[in-house]
């Protein structure tokens, strides 16, 4: 029988080329697996920053007229709170004519269900002093917050201005999770949004906080605030709404984001032309998600239409 010998050096060389052709296979594996992670990582980031709603620029004036002030039942003085009820219908906080107004949505003049009709102010039964807020229950009853003083504090320090996370400055919005329970305050004087759990009269921050500026992490007088169950933008993700009252613009946080994005007003100018808002102090969402202002300065409620 004949026997077949491989040489040594022969027997060596094929082994060298195994190893490298292992060592090939496992820096290809590497690599294929840190793009993959790398890549993974990236479309993470993204989802969590591409803001996916959009509103039209062209714009409705619902009711009030442009820049002027007044009584009639087409006219507002400097409306405060925006409220869209269980029929579909808008309730505005109509400040300096010291009342409430009423309208079905795509109506054009408004009725006054809580206050004088004349905008007269007074403390009777029937009359209004700078009504700031407005709630509607599901039996249609209206609450109405007639700058009243009394009631339990659940956030910040009684008769205490500060910026600490325990403290507010002039806090005007307001506005509850009802699937977590925790409140979120427009602290307006410190420029920010901050978020207690009742008990807990401290909480993290939200928004700002930043000093008063234009930038995207920053707000300047914030007043107004809005959670969309409807489209699970904030009860469900946590997500902001802001009226950015003294940047003249409506802004977006997303959840764990510390900059906004401007979805109404990009350019931070005041003016009462309809593409603009003039210190805007409240916000709300139909069930189209068409985004309603109040535009306190230009005496108007402005709708921007969802694309």
């Amino acid at each position: 029988m004949k026997k077949w010998c491989i040489p040594l050096i022969t027997a060596l060389s094929i082994i060298g080329v195994l190893s490298l052709l292992a060592l090939g296979i496992a820096i290809y594996t590497l690599i294929t697996l840190i793009q993959e992670q790398t890549t993974t990582t990236t479309t993470t980031s993204l989802t969590t920053t591409v803001i996916t709603l959009t509103w039209n620029v062209s714009v409705n004036t619902v009711t009030g007229t442009s820049g002027v002030s007044g009584t009639a039942a087409n006219q507002l003085n400097s409306p405060f709170v925006l409220l869209i009820d269980s029929l579909n219908t808008l309730c505005i906080a109509d400040t300096g004519n010291n009342r409430i107004q009423k309208q079905a949505l795509n109506a054009w003049t408004d009725t006054t269900i809580a206050g004088q009709i004349n905008g007269v102010s007074g403390s009777t039964t029937n009359q209004l002093t700078s009504a700031t807020g407005v709630a509607v229950d599901s039996a249609g009853n209206v609450y109405v917050a007639d700058t009243a003083t009394s009631g339990s504090t659940i956030a910040g320090m009684t008769n205490t201005v500060g910026n600490s996370l325990s403290h507010l400055n002039t806090p005007y919005g307001i506005t509850r999770n009802p699937l977590t329970g925790i409140v979120y305050v427009a602290d307006t004087m410190n420029h920010r949004i901050v978020s207690f759990s009742p008990p807990s009269s401290t909480g993290p921050l939200v928004a700002g906080g930043n000093g008063q500026e234009l930038s995207t992490s920053q707000l300047h007088t914030p007043t107004g605030l809005y959670f969309d169950s409807s489209t699970n933008t904030l009860d469900a993700s946590c997500n902001v709404y802001v009226a950015d009252t003294q940047n003249h613009r409506i802004q977006l946080f997303l959840s764990g984001q510390s900059s906004g994005a401007t979805i109404v007003d990009t350019t931070e100018v005041s003016d009462s032309s309809l593409i603009l808002l003039n210190e805007p102090v409240s916000i709300v969402l139909d069930q189209q998600i068409n985004l309603y202002a109040a535009d306190k300065n230009n005496h108007r409620i402005q709708k921007f239409d969802k694309i």
